[in-house]
């Protein structure tokens, strides 16, 4: 590209430093990492990457505040984009926004965000805070289907699908988690 600068170098930089300085919030390599993104984004304000960098720094730092404006600059970027979603929703969970950060997490997997199995842990635990055993046992149903053989999923899920009224189906949940681990039969009775 002749004399342009390129982003990508710092966003590398940037990455690294995220990465050593994401166990301790008062780190410097956090510093070194928004050093770097922030000459990314002198170069290319419209790189929606950079916006992630800067806002997973803050993350680190756990200044939230900070944080959810950059995600919510990479949303508002591109639309389109689940992940954006995923992480700025995670952001206003952290911030204590359960049902915006609620809002936003389904917004990225309507999007078609497709999250990790921590991720679904974690879904679980959000919807276990508002009390919505209707979500908890649709994500327990991804969680069986991700790792079948887990039967502490299949017991989750036949406790969520009992809380929601399915009787039935928690009896099957319940018996598969006993099949698959007989440690679980005096729970699964």
């Amino acid at each position: 590209r002749g004399d342009v600068p390129d982003y990508l170098p710092y966003l590398y930089m940037s990455r690294l430093y995220v990465t050593l300085g994401k166990n301790d919030p008062k780190s410097s390599y956090n510093d070194e990492a928004l050093k770097y993104s922030q000459k990314a984004l002198e170069i290319s304000a419209t790189f929606i990457r950079t916006y992630y960098e800067i806002g997973q720094v803050y993350l680190n730092k756990k200044d939230y505040d900070s944080a959810v404006q950059y995600f919510q600059k990479a949303a508002d970027l591109n639309p389109k984009a689940p992940i954006s979603y995923w992480y700025f929703g995670a952001v206003e969970l952290e911030r204590g926004n359960l049902n915006k950060g609620i809002g936003l997490i389904e917004k990225a997997l309507a999007l078609g965000y497709s999250p990790t199995e921590a991720e679904y842990v974690r879904m679980i635990g959000m919807y276990n805070r508002v009390g919505n055993f209707g979500k908890i046992a649709s994500t327990y149903e991804k969680l069986v289907d991700f790792k079948p053989n887990n039967p502490q999923y299949h017991a989750s899920l036949a406790y969520a699908y009992s809380k929601i009224g399915k009787i039935d189906e928690a009896i099957t949940e319940a018996k598969k988690a006993a099949e698959i681990d007989p440690t679980f039969e005096a729970e699964a009775r």
